[in-house]
Parts: structure tokens; sequence; C-alpha cells
């Protein structure tokens, strides 16, 4: 399952607009830094593929929470467009 998930991000990766590809790649980053957020989310993604027969649809997706505080943050601390007040 592990290689599906990482086939799939490469070819996202791919084939994705400048601003997903740079989210994601930040994410990772943050990820590879942070143990313990990297555990937490690995298990709450394996938690809800499991309730989900181990299909990743956009239902389960709405499920990981802490999946969306990732990326939020994510986007926080490396935004993509610039905003100015």
């Amino acid at each position: 399952m592990c290689v599906i998930i990482t086939v799939k991000y490469n070819i996202f990766l791919s084939i994705s607009f400048e601003t997903s590809s740079s989210v994601m790649t930040f994410s990772t980053y943050e990820l590879a830094l942070n143990q313990d957020i990297q555990d937490r989310l690995r298990k709450e993604i394996q938690a809800v593929l499991k309730k989900h027969d181990e299909e990743i649809t956009y239902d389960a997706i709405m499920e990981m929470k802490y999946l969306d505080m990732v990326i939020n943050e994510t986007l926080r601390k490396y935004p993509i467009f610039e905003v100015q007040v």
C-alpha cells in the first residue's frame, strides 16, 4: 500500500500546478523535521483508511482533520502567494 501511495504522490506531483507541488514539498520537509507530527499523521491516515477499506476517497480525506491542520500550518509557514495588507 505504501508503494501505491508513493506512486500516486509522484504522479500527482509531476502533473500538478506549482502551488500544489510547493505545498506538498514544504509539508514533506516539515514532516521530515518533526517525527512526532509525522507519526501522528501516519496513525490518523492508517485509521481512516482502515475505516474506508484502504480506499483513498473524498470522504476519507475529509475525515483526516490532522492532515488538514498540517496542510494549513504549512501554508501559514510557507505562503504560496504574498498577501499585502
